[in-house]
């Protein structure tokens, strides 16, 4: 099986641009802000087969306060769990600026049915996800058959209780 070629992206363009940015450094006062920045854009996850209640409280309390030794540090972004989770994840993070995301769709291979994808999703938003990283149909995008991908996005979109984030 080969990539798709995306014609609209400049690979040498990008692989430039890309190699320029990890060459720079952020020096001086503007260090302090960009860690800050950066740790406000993080999602902390947790997809392990084994995973717990326990263990998601715990990964929420670190996303609450990541740099227990520097508290001027912002909060995580989210806290992204399995959609069995989601109502412990939000139950540990309710009251703080951190989000609930949830891995719905037939994470991680997204080989099932749409009906239960549609279920999946509106069960996690239900249970207090506000973000839900939703898994196409690689098949699909891999055959060619981009209707059926975006028609897939659009009725789980569609289909959630309230406005998530399908990315």
């Amino acid at each position: 099986m080969t990539a798709r070629s995306l014609p609209h992206v400049d690979r040498v363009a990008t692989d430039e641009q890309a190699a320029r940015l990890s060459r720079r450094a952020v020096t001086g006062g503007a260090r302090p802000a960009g860690i800050r920045l950066a740790a406000s854009l993080v999602d902390l996850t947790t997809l392990e087969g084994d995973d717990t209640p326990g263990v998601v409280r715990a990964l929420a309390a670190r996303a609450v306060q990541p740099a227990p030794a520097h508290p001027e540090f912002s909060p995580c972004a989210a806290v992204c769990v399995y959609p069995s989770l989601v109502s412990v994840a939000s139950k540990a993070l309710r009251g703080t600026s951190v989000r609930v995301a949830s891995v719905a769709t037939g994470f991680p291979a997204g080989q099932t049915s749409l009906a239960v994808k549609l279920a999946e999703t509106c069960r996690a938003i239900e249970d207090g996800a506000e973000e839900i990283d939703m898994v196409i149909s690689r098949r699909a995008f891999l055959t060619g058959e981009d209707a059926l991908v975006i028609g897939e996005i659009d009725r789980d979109k569609q289909g959630a209780a309230r406005p998530c984030i399908s990315r």
